[in-house]
């Protein structure tokens, strides 16, 4: 992690980079991720397979992706929970993980940009596949010069003679609806007792 500002160029290659104050250069990002949350006055290029996420606003070119697509993390709970490019080139299939569930309702953005150079909505998939009601898709919005996601959240009440106990994407223990939990759904539990509830593992 690194607070204080940096005059020169940032190459990761490896493991957890913080970047908390402004990158007067470039920033590559070879593999492992790197939290961009400042700005860089330079480009910013992810490489295939590689992670980034953060804040900051990239004056220059941001690269996401050079033929199979890296892997775009986003904040969704805070208005500014994305990256910004002055121009931007979007290469493969792009993964967009969501770190933090957004706490109002209406899309919220994924990445945004000055000029679009190359790529457009096609380039981006959210994942988990199938952790979230409906397999949303990120949609450009052109007219705002950004690329957007929103999530169908309903409300699902615990069945207390739930089959299985388990709280997880695919059983059929919930009482409105299809019976199915998906994250970003609101969840309740009566005051009746229910047993044992056990938790599957990337709920949120």
């Amino acid at each position: 992690t690194v607070d204080g500002a940096i005059c020169g160029n940032v190459v990761s290659n490896a493991g957890t980079t913080t970047l908390g104050g402004v990158v007067t250069g470039n920033v590559t990002v070879n593999a492992g991720r790197t939290n961009v949350n400042n700005n860089v006055t330079g480009d910013l290029s992810v490489v295939d397979g590689a992670k980034v996420s953060g804040e900051g606003a990239v004056a220059g070119t941001l690269n996401l992706g050079t033929s199979g697509g890296a892997d775009l993390h986003v904040n969704a709970a805070t208005t500014a929970g994305s990256l910004s490019g002055g121009t931007v080139n979007l290469a493969g299939t792009n993964f967009v993980y969501l770190d933090v569930l957004p706490t109002t309702s209406g899309p919220f953005t994924v990445l945004s940009y000055t000029t679009l150079a190359s790529g457009d909505e096609t380039n981006f998939q959210v994942q988990p596949a199938g952790a979230y009601r409906g397999n949303p898709e990120v949609q450009h919005d052109i007219a705002n010069s950004q690329f957007t996601l929103e999530l169908d959240s309903q409300a699902r009440t615990w069945n207390n003679t739930a089959l299985t106990g388990n709280w997880n994407t695919t059983d059929l223990n919930w009482v409105e609806g299809d019976n199915l939990f998906f994250n970003g759904d609101d969840v309740a539990f009566t005051d009746t007792a229910v047993g044992t509830v056990n938790l599957g593992t990337g709920l949120q």
